[in-house]
């Protein structure tokens, strides 16, 4: 029986906090130092060149001949934590330059350009939301996050919680998957990790969240390969979105049934959109700690879906069995 409890999203609690241990805190400027006089002068580890990046005033991206030639030097690590220094993949950051100017002559956006355009927002959002709510980010270091809400969604780059819903840091604890799935609770298994089940354990158990919100979109790409995947002949998308959509199933079987085997394929993909958010639904319910704070009233379930195109928000309605549009 799936028990969706509507209501205004209200309820303050604190929050699970900690502090780190020392040794997985970055290695102090002095202790990296002292390591570098202790290698040998010739070694090819580190280079003597300052390498940093260009004050804000300047462009991030070298010239290209001057990054060229900047692959042909190492990179320094006086910054990095000082677990990085001895990692096995250290030897290929050191021979390759971490801004490369380009991935191909096909016209695409060159990675070093990607991370210029990320520096240059960064300098923005320091000088401008930063500034203007630095009291704001002081009480979340020294307070703790305590949001009401968590949000299951989509990883899609096109369908961001943070900016649908107008919240500021704090307000909301996201989880972010493939095709906003939650698996069934199986603490016993052992064959995987559990992120997403991670998650909802300090979500309910240490924040103390009040409502989830699970909320599919238009368009989604992992519902789209759980159509066209069919596990009885072998037929699965890639190494793990085929098997991480099998989750979902249900929702396609339940989308099949309602509409037939030759439905329309756009009408059969939104209501597998709409279908996969109940199912993930579902599986909230089977986790005894969420099911017990839903029949105590203390936590409340939404099933949302969002067409980005449109801004067309719509919530399930227990009622009508249906979902509807918010405006």
């Amino acid at each position: 029986q799936r028990r969706v409890h509507g209501g205004s999203f209200v309820g303050m609690h604190s929050c699970h906090t900690h502090q780190p241990s020392r040794r997985n805190m970055p290695a102090t400027v002095n202790e990296v130092d002292a390591r570098k006089e202790e290698r040998s002068p010739d070694s090819s580890d580190f280079s003597n060149e300052e390498d940093e990046y260009p004050p804000a005033d300047q462009d991030v991206n070298p010239p290209v001949q001057q990054a060229t030639a900047a692959r042909s030097r190492t990179r320094p690590l006086r910054n990095f934590p000082s677990m990085v220094e001895e990692h096995p993949c250290l030897d290929f950051l050191r021979q390759n330059d971490p801004l490369p100017i380009s991935l191909g002559d096909n016209g695409a956006v060159s990675a070093s350009e990607a991370s210029r355009r990320l520096l240059n927002g960064f300098r923005r959002f320091k000088s401008t939301y930063y500034e203007e709510h630095r009291d704001m980010f002081s009480d979340l270091a020294v307070k703790g996050q305590s949001p009401k809400v968590m949000v299951i969604s989509c990883c899609d780059s096109r369908v961001d919680p943070g900016i649908m819903f107008d919240t500021r840091p704090g307000d909301l604890f996201i989880l972010r998957n493939v095709a906003n799935l939650v698996p069934p609770y199986n603490p016993a298994e052992t064959a995987g990790y559990h992120g997403t089940s991670a998650a909802l354990e300090f979500a309910i158990k240490y924040l103390h969240v009040e409502d989830i919100v699970v909320m599919g979109h238009h368009m989604c790409g992992g519902v789209k390969a759980m159509i066209s995947d069919d596990p009885s002949v072998g037929r699965k998308t890639g190494d793990f979105i085929g098997e991480w959509m099998t989750l979902a199933y249900e929702a396609k079987n339940r989308s099949i049934a309602k509409l037939g085997a030759k439905a329309d394929p756009a009408m059969l993909q939104l209501e597998c959109e709409h279908q996969t958010v109940m199912v993930s639904i579902d599986h909230l319910l089977s986790f005894p700690w969420i099911a017990d704070k839903v029949r105590a009233q203390t936590l409340r379930l939404h099933g949302w879906w969002f067409d980005f195109a449109t801004a067309d928000l719509q919530w399930y309605d227990q009622c009508a069995g249906v979902f509807k549009s918010v405006v």
